[in-house]
């Protein structure tokens, strides 16, 4: 065979090698002309979990540029609405990375297209890895138009596979169904033919699948590393001609792989697509992020909120515009509002996440009393708790007691829990000459909050950073439906065993009435009309400075009764006796009803006041103690 020939043939073996190592047919591997497919890579803030969600955004990216020139990535801190529609413009592949809102869900009872079932992205650029914003379906259907045939890759999601929450239960086939459906709509209404979505497994995979193979989406998605062959197909009932497929772990149980597809959709179709022209009546409004109402001027006063303040009620929120800053907002502003847990009081009634962030020094506080007279406790907002290290320490010793080897261990948890704190939730407001209100719902929980509002335009997109700064945050103490606040003086002195009177303003500060009122029994005639007795004011003298010896505790003081309704207050006097024994002392005031007991037992924090007790003062007339009351 002449050498030439041989040369030649060798050429040819070595070239179907290489298409063989890929997976793919020769008409599969990229050429030239598909060099400019967009990719757009997207990571939303997700706290301790943003790095590592990076790191599988770069995977993917490196992959992606291997076979296209045309990669756009868009990271938190500054992964804004803006920026991130800007990226998926014309898009063949999404890759998107962060926090998932879905539904069905814990926190709604019917879908809500402008939050759920999109992204969780910056409201603000710069503003860190943290604080998020919903932009959901609707954002997606109204304003973005992807190239034909694109392919929308969503990683490390809740709710987006069918999943629930980190620690949520496991959803039934019909929810985890519905789930993956809904949550593919908005990208298939913006003109996507497939949507994966993938709760542990990283997205380059599938980058390099779709460049590299000739095949049907649902081929690539059925060859996935973590496929696991239990697959359960439906009717899509959200996008007509659509099928929605889950591969969950076990039977009926962890759903974390979803594939929601156009028949027929193929990775050659991702490759071939070209970016088309946007859809009639679809406007992009400029970018609000680029309009700085603080380099206009725009000032503000410091947020108020009306009423009391009772966890899970709505209540109204009012913005004061200053100076000429109602001629500067747009035409129908919203705000935006962010609560912060601080310092919580009693069990959380919804969840037991850790909620919140740290504080800002200087805030000024809005106190959970109706009445201007009580006199608010100082509050100092706590510092930032220090993050765990990123390394585990040293082993501890060995458990005594073996594990049971049939208890299966815990999961690795791949996906960000959503944390109560970091959502920016938007209202449209009515904005008048002076003021900008807006209807926020009250957190459920009772604590000390930090109150951040946001202005943003009619769209829901915020404005600049500069400008958000200029609005001042709040410190909100929550209360529950049952709730007293006290005011007295902090500290009293007097001596031992010595007669003082002290005086204590209390308010009802919850929803709920103190009152000796009659109550009607149902179905028992016999405790019908019975007068409920009042509230009663009580006090409890504690020890500070004892060791060993004697009570830390004394008996209970009582006090007068109360009939209090809501947003009612009153000043009562303690006529007390002082301990006998010199010392410090704390004197704990306490309601305390007839058919609901202690309110401090129930969560609500008791009055205090510190008393220091001095020697008996020596008899004028004896020389001796004087004579106690």
């Amino acid at each position: 065979m002449p050498r030439r020939r041989r040369v030649g043939l060798s050429l040819i073996m070595i070239a179907l090698v290489v298409v063989e190592l890929l997976g793919a047919a020769p008409t599969a591997v990229l050429g030239a002309e598909r060099s400019h497919v967009k990719v757009a890579i997207i990571v939303g803030p997700v706290g301790s979990m943003t790095d590592y969600y990076r790191g599988l955004a770069n995977e993917a990216a490196v992959v992606a540029r291997r076979s296209s020139d045309n990669v756009v990535t868009v990271y938190t801190p500054n992964a804004t609405w803006p920026k991130v529609r800007r990226a998926l413009q014309g898009a063949s592949i999404v890759v998107y990375l962060g926090h998932g809102n879905g539904f069905p869900s814990p926190y709604r009872d019917a879908p809500f297209a402008p939050t759920q079932n999109g992204l969780g992205l910056n409201p603000v650029a710069g503003g860190g890895d943290s604080t998020h914003q919903y932009f959901g379906e609707k954002y997606l259907a109204e304003s973005v138009d992807f190239a034909p045939g694109a392919v929308v890759i969503l990683s490390h999601l809740c709710y987006a596979s069918g999943n629930p929450e980190p620690g949520g239960p496991n959803p039934t086939l019909s929810v985890a169904r519905q789930r993956a459906d809904n949550y593919a709509a908005g990208w298939l209404a913006a003109g996507a033919a497939g949507v994966i979505a993938e709760a542990h497994g990283g997205p380059a995979y599938y980058v390099d699948a779709l460049f590299r193979r000739d095949v049907t989406l649902e081929r690539i998605w059925r060859a996935a590393p973590t496929f696991h062959d239990h697959v359960l197909e439906f009717g899509s009932e959200r996008t007509a001609n659509a099928k929605v497929m889950l591969d969950p772990d076990r039977a009926r149980q962890g759903y974390f792989r979803s594939l929601v597809t156009r028949p027929d959709a193929q990775a050659a179709d991702v490759l071939e697509g070209r970016a088309r022209p946007a859809s009639p009546g679809r406007t992009n409004p400029p970018d609000a992020e680029r309009i700085s109402l603080a380099a206009q001027g725009a000032t503000f006063g410091t947020p108020s909120l009306a009423g009391a303040t009772v966890g899970g009620s709505r209540t109204i929120l009012t913005l004061p515009l200053t100076g000429g800053t109602r001629d500067l907002l747009p035409k129908d502003p919203s705000v935006g509002v962010r609560w912060d847990l601080l310092v919580a009081d009693g069990p959380d009634p919804v969840s037991s996440t850790p909620q919140g962030q740290a504080p800002a020094s200087g805030v000024p506080a809005v106190r959970a009393t109706p009445a201007p007279s009580i006199k608010p406790v100082p509050v100092t907002a706590p510092t930032a708790p220090t993050a765990p290290p990123a390394t585990p320490g040293p082993l501890a010793a060995p458990s005594v007691t073996s594990p049971d080897p049939m208890v299966e261990p815990p999961g690795i948890q791949l996906v960000a829990p959503e944390l109560p704190g970091v959502v920016v939730v938007t209202e449209p407001s009515a904005i008048r000459a002076t003021r900008l209100t807006v209807p926020v719902t009250l957190p459920a929980r009772p604590g000390l909050y930090r109150l951040s509002t946001t202005v943003h335009d009619s769209d829901g997109v915020a404005f600049d950073a500069a400008t958000q700064e200029r609005i001042p945050a709040l410190l909100v103490n929550i209360t529950g439906p049952l709730w007293a606040t006290y005011a007295s003086a902090d500290s009293v002195g007097t001596t031992a065993g010595a007669s003082l009177t002290v005086p204590i303003r209390v308010a009802n500060t919850g929803s709920e009435s103190w009152s000796g009122a009659t109550v009607d029994v149902p179905g028992d005639p016999a405790s019908s009309g019975v007068e409920r007795r009042p509230a009663r004011l009580v006090a409890r003298w504690v020890a500070l400075d004892r060791t060993s010896e004697g009570p830390f505790l004394a008996i209970d003081v009582g006090g007068p009764p109360v009939y209090l309704t809501p947003g009612a207050s009153t000043v009562l006097l303690f006529d007390l006796v002082a301990p006998t024994d010199p010392g410090h002392y704390l004197l704990v005031v306490d309601v305390v009803l007839s058919d609901r007991g202690s309110l401090t037992a129930n969560g609500v924090p008791p009055g205090l006041i510190r008393v220091s007790v001095g020697p008996s003062l020596p008899d004028p007339l004896t020389g001796g103690a004087a004579p106690r009351d």
